[in-house]
């Protein structure tokens, strides 16, 4: 879980975004990309670091410069790593308990009172079997 909580905090920043989209089908070295950005060396190696720590990132060393580039390999299972605990999520609460209410819901077997505007309403799905009634 730590995994996937660490690449979902390394992309959730707009510079990092920023820098992912220009190494998408990119090597660049920092003052390419500091060139393109137009954002500071420090702060670019900064969140280079982070998107590298995180797995989002990888590079290669030719003579004194480092190339940065997406690490695809590692965007996929970062991918299914998010799949799969969205699908963790489901089993634990609140999570578990929004599902089955929810569920519930839809089945018509509540009827579950919502308030907008100040007004009392129940839940769509009733209105919706309500209406069905009508039409036959």
């Amino acid at each position: 879980m730590k995994e996937i909580v660490d690449a979902l905090k390394a992309l959730a920043d707009e510079q990092r975004l920023r820098i992912i989209n220009v190494l998408m089908d990119n090597e660049l070295c920092v003052c390419e990309i500091r060139g393109s950005l137009r954002i500071s060396q420090p702060l670019i190696s900064h969140h280079l670091s982070i998107l590298r720590n995180a797995g989002v990132l990888s590079t290669k060393k030719r003579g004194q410069w480092v190339y940065y580039f997406v690490d695809k390999k590692n965007i996929k299972k970062i991918q299914k790593l998010i799949l799969l605990s969205l699908k963790e999520m489901k089993n634990q609460k609140p999570f578990s308990d929004d599902e089955e209410r929810l569920k519930k819901c839809l089945i018509g077997a509540i009827s579950r009172k919502c308030k907008k505007n100040g007004e009392a309403r129940i839940c769509p799905n009733e209105n919706m079997k309500r209406e069905a009634k009508q039409w036959k």
